[in-house]
């Protein structure tokens, strides 16, 4: 699956997406990191129509692509390194 990203994007194009291909799971954005194997579910996501830009300083444009064989940990990883974008895969 190839995610593209940019600043025009709301949320909820890339929850939809993503979970189009991922059934049963689904990204949420929350403003600050979480560690690894720590749950954000003390934080309050983002609303899924808020727009990209609006909740990075930094704005690269691209695409990531995602396997069935990533792990939680190391996708979100790639959401924060490339896209300066806090993100947790969480079951629906």
């Amino acid at each position: 699956m190839i995610l593209e990203i940019d600043d025009n994007k709301t949320i909820a194009d890339i929850q939809d997406k993503f979970n189009t291909f991922f059934s049963g799971l689904s990204l949420e954005f929350y403003q600050h990191p979480h560690h690894w194997y720590e749950h954000s579910s003390d934080k309050i996501p983002f609303d899924p129509q808020t727009r990209v830009g609006e909740i990075r300083k930094n704005h690269p444009h691209g695409v990531i692509g995602i396997h069935s064989w990533f792990r939680t940990g190391d996708l979100e990883q790639m959401f924060r390194k490339k896209f300066n974008l806090n993100v947790q895969v969480v079951r629906m």
